[in-house]
């Protein structure tokens, strides 16, 4: 390991950027009060359709998220490794939450649940490319234990306290109870508001945190340049699916 990869202290500004990451997440899980409503209440699609929109994104993500850990981990850039994937999933994020919530009218119970699929799938595709990189990000911008704990510590307050904001923020301004919409989740006439606001918060989130963290490209830990192989990463992936603990770990979750 060279010696501008041992590191110990993190400055405080560093851990803010890369906190604004979790901003992101608050957003989204926010505005998760708000998509069953939508969808079933609001615009009529049957439960277990949008049963299945989850169960099919979850399935996606067990493909797509050690594909992209193990891409991320041998990428090779100016830009360093993460931080080209970060930039890169602000797209598929903001264009998703935006589309998911402000879907065309006057569309069949089939087309809404087909539209359902592909915002969920997009948006999935977007945190994979983002949420990956950014946790193993954290853990390289330092070689100290304790600075590390730090790191995700300031990570997981802003997250939290982020999202009891956001979804405070949601309930009361974005949709406060009307004389016809006592429950305002209901009035379908506020979803292009969230939809709006959710995409501009997410896309400076991301940006404050891929900009922000920059600086640290050349301090972290070198790689060599490796590609994909697919039998390699098979031989990966079914060594994960019989470690007894990575499966607990799964059923539990």
């Amino acid at each position: 390991m060279s010696e501008s990869a041992i590191r110990g202290k993190v400055s405080l500004k560093t851990k803010l950027a890369f906190s604004a990451g979790a901003l992101e997440e608050a957003m989204i899980a926010a505005a998760t009060i708000a998509t069953m409503l939508f969808y079933n209440q609001v615009l009529g699609v049957r439960p277990l359709l949008c049963g299945y929109v989850f169960l099919t994104a979850s399935i996606f993500d067990a493909v797509t998220d050690p594909l992209v850990g193990w891409w991320s981990d041998h990428f090779k850039s100016r830009w360093g490794r993460r931080h080209p994937f970060m930039l890169f999933s602000v797209l598929p994020l903001t264009v998703g939450f935006y589309l998911m919530y402000a879907p065309p009218s006057d569309l069949t119970e089939i087309q809404y649940f087909w539209w359902f699929m592909g915002t969920m799938i997009l948006l999935r595709i977007g945190k994979t490319f983002y949420g990956i990189p950014h946790d193993a990000l954290g853990a390289e911008l330092t070689d100290d234990y304790h600075e590390r704990t730090s790191i995700f510590g300031f990570n997981a307050v802003a997250g939290m306290f982020a999202g009891a904001l956001l979804g405070a923020a949601i309930l009361i301004v974005i949709f406060p109870t009307t004389g016809e919409y006592e429950n305002g989740l209901l009035n379908p006439e506020r979803y292009p508001l969230l939809a709006s606001v959710g995409a501009v918060w997410i896309c400076l989130t991301l940006l404050i945190c891929v900009l922000g963290t920059r600086d640290q490209i050349p301090h972290l830990h070198p790689v060599d340049h490796k590609k994909v192989d697919a039998r390699e990463y098979l031989q990966e992936l079914w060594a994960l699916i019989r470690n007894p603990s990575y499966v607990s770990l799964c059923a539990a979750w």
